[in-house]
């Protein structure tokens, strides 16, 4: 399909896939402006060195005030750009950890929503059905050091460059692969575009290259860099073909494996049913969480008195417990835990709760954010089989 005719698709697409393209410019400009400000100061670092070497080489009086004269433009530079620094800081790493079959599922429907049918994967498939069946085989317990915002952005910016490019389907593959003592996630997309005619390397000022259609994979390469990620293009025969990778690692998760065919890109890894007990005295609440914890064949206990929480028969076998910190809860938690149990309790409140809380406490307000729930649970867990 030629360019116009794409054109004329995207006109009849929902607003939300003009949304979409705009936040993947919007990051491309912001990691435009980071590239710049890196290599530029970069730039004047050198120049500074050179200029400080040849003040102190240069023995005519007139050229040592030439010199003069040029450092200090070139300290006015440099002050410049400090200024731009500050102006494109990148975002301050975080301590998240996330679940990667969930960010891929998110950052595939997202970036795949933008393009016509005529180039979506999946034939006569929905878009949903389709990305289901293309990570089902994703073990559901890997986990990365990272957000999901980070994979996600990264999806969607190399992906947004085969959408420009793609005339027939574009193919996708999800793996996860073992490397020496490491299990790494790699993402693959190609299309039929034909000859790349620009080069494989993000911009760079100082290397004489600042080709713009390389700027998604500058976006992409620096969303994933503070998880060790790595993004590549490389030509193929029939067109381009992208890839991401970064370091994955199994954890017990609230999504468990379900019963499936042949896996044909990773080893299955099932973690055991994890079992939670819900000590809450809002029916709503402990209704939603026990939707949402058996929608994933979690077993789910609940009482309707926090209070009671230490009379309950089963606790020694529970694995997590969602704590109201209402109703007597802080209390039954602070009887817990001077019983010596290290059982990990999430605790769930509509305010803030003053209090330091160890290792195997954590606190969320209400209401719970289910997006955030696995990994809270997660975070727990971890530190029980320490």
């Amino acid at each position: 399909m030629a360019a116009d005719e794409h054109k004329r698709c995207d006109k009849s697409r929902p607003s939300a896939v003009h949304a979409q393209r705009d936040i993947e410019e919007q990051e491309r400009l912001r990691q435009l402006g980071g590239i710049v400000v890196h290599d530029l100061n970069n730039a004047m670092f050198a120049l500074l060195g050179r200029t400080q070497l040849l003040k102190r080489q240069a023995s005519d009086p007139e050229l040592q005030q030439s010199v003069v004269n040029v450092y200090d433009t070139v300290k006015l530079l440099e002050s410049l750009i400090t200024k731009l620094h500050a102006a494109c800081q990148r975002e301050a790493s975080s301590d998240e950890r996330s679940n990667l079959r969930a960010a891929v599922l998110l950052g595939l429907r997202h970036a795949l929503g933008t393009l016509p049918e005529s180039i979506r994967p999946g034939g006569d498939l929905t878009l949903d059905a389709w990305l289901e069946q293309e990570v089902d085989h994703l073990p559901r317990d890997l986990f990365y050091d990272g957000s999901i915002v980070q994979v996600t952005t990264a999806l969607a910016q190399v992906i947004s460059i085969h959408r420009l490019r793609a005339t027939n389907p574009i193919k996708i593959c999800c793996t996860v692969r073992k490397v020496d003592d490491e299990t790494r996630f790699d993402f693959y997309a190609e299309d039929d575009g034909g000859l790349w005619e620009h080069g494989v390397e993000p911009p760079s000022l100082l290397h004489g290259n600042f080709d713009l259609a390389l700027l998604p994979l500058a976006a992409a390469r620096r969303a994933i860099r503070d998880i060790g990620g790595k993004a590549a293009l490389e030509r193929a025969p029939t067109g381009l073909r992208s890839h991401l990778s970064f370091k994955v690692n199994h954890g017990l998760s609230l999504e468990q494996h379900g019963n499936r065919g042949a896996v044909h890109c990773a080893d299955q890894h099932a973690p055991r049913t994890r079992r939670v007990l819900i000590a809450d005295d809002d029916p709503s609440v402990r209704a939603l969480l026990v939707a949402a914890l058996e929608s994933v064949n979690d077993e789910v206990e609940t009482i309707s008195d926090p209070s009671a929480l230490l009379s309950f028969p089963e606790l020694d076998s529970m694995d997590v417990v969602i704590l109201d910190a209402g109703g007597g809860g802080i209390e039954a938690l602070r009887k817990l835990r001077e019983s010596g149990s290290t059982l990990p309790v999430l605790v769930a409140s509509g305010s803030m709760v003053e209090g330091n809380f160890d290792e195997s406490t954590r606190f969320m307000m209400k209401p719970i954010p289910l997006d955030r729930l696995d990994r809270e649970l997660t975070l727990l867990a971890s530190h029980r089989r320490r």
